[in-house]
């Protein structure tokens, strides 16, 4: 069992890796989504609670699941979401895609990781 465990970490540590390294120094000149999802990765990877979940994007989303998978996650709604906004503004959401209802506003991704942490762990 403790090796699964170990495999599904080192799965999500990737995973973090690979979505902060696609965005990793994104140019304000090539479109405004990257230059603002990246400080939104490195908060959720940096964050004790949300860093241990799965993520994935969905268009403008910071997505996240439970587990690592290779699956199929476009129908998956049991946690909450952040969007990013071209105003600079991070929504917190209270599940990934447009059926999200918004929870809270902020332009600090910091903020926005808290309050998604906040409602993950009262689920």
């Amino acid at each position: 069992m403790r090796q699964s465990v170990r495999v599904a970490d080192g799965a999500i540590r990737n995973a973090w890796r690979a979505l902060i390294d696609e965005y990793a120094g994104a140019n304000p000149a090539e479109g405004w989504f990257g230059p603002l999802f990246e400080p939104l990765l490195l908060a959720a990877a940096a964050h004790p609670l949300v860093g241990e979940l799965y993520p994935y994007q969905r268009l403008n989303q910071l997505c996240l699941a439970r587990e690592a998978t290779a699956g199929d996650l476009s129908d998956a709604v049991d946690l909450p979401a952040i969007g990013v906004g071209s105003t600079g503004v991070y929504a917190v959401l209270t599940e990934p895609g447009s059926d999200g209802v918004l929870i809270t506003e902020t332009p600090d991704p910091v903020l926005a990781v808290a309050e998604l942490a906040r409602r993950v762990h009262r689920s």
